[in-house]
């Protein structure tokens, strides 16, 4: 028996026309599951809220201040502990170079010399192999397709920013609460 558009009927709550309403009391004759279903929407229905114990409100509050509280230690904790692991690479990284320094000024300089040239070089290097294969792909992909991949790229990045800016909304919303 195909409960779905009966079950679909029954659990949106909206007005149905004098066919579909034929049609459910019909099924619901047959059907024990959605007449079950029925049952248990009427009870909901039928019940009445109740109303919060004294000072639930206040308990409440404070129990998210206490949260907030607590989330903010660990992000200090987090945050020191970083820190700390970055003062201590940075430490090392410092007193490599010195000892480098120390023992030889020329080698510093060579090093740094080396370091400055191999960049610049890598620099350069990816530029032309990146040029040469936007060329090749040029002439293969037609301009209708680089015009779909510009469009396709610039909706995603508009997606992206969108949805970035909803959720630093919807945070921000949160925080004010």
């Amino acid at each position: 028996m195909n409960h779905r558009p009966f079950e679909d009927w029954l659990l949106e709550n909206q007005p149905l026309t004098p066919e579909q309403n034929r049609e459910l009391n019909a099924h619901l004759k047959t059907c024990t599951t959605c007449t079950a279903l029925t049952e248990v929407d009427l009870s909901l229905k039928s019940t009445w809220l109740v109303a919060p114990k004294a000072g639930f409100t206040e308990r409440f509050q404070l129990q998210m201040v206490a949260e907030r509280k607590l989330i903010r230690k660990r992000q200090l904790w987090g945050l020191g502990l970083l820190a700390l692991i970055a003062f201590i690479s940075v430490g090392f990284l410092i007193f490599q170079l010195f000892t480098v320094w120390l023992s030889s000024p020329a080698q510093l300089f060579v090093t740094w010399v080396t370091w400055w040239v191999t960049l610049v070089s890598s620099i350069r290097t990816y530029g032309s192999i990146g040029l040469a294969l936007l060329e090749i792909a040029a002439g293969i992909i037609p301009l209708p397709l680089w015009l779909g991949l510009a469009a396709g790229s610039f909706l995603l990045v508009l997606g992206w920013v969108a949805s970035l800016w909803k959720l630093s909304y919807s945070t921000q919303a949160r925080r004010l609460v």
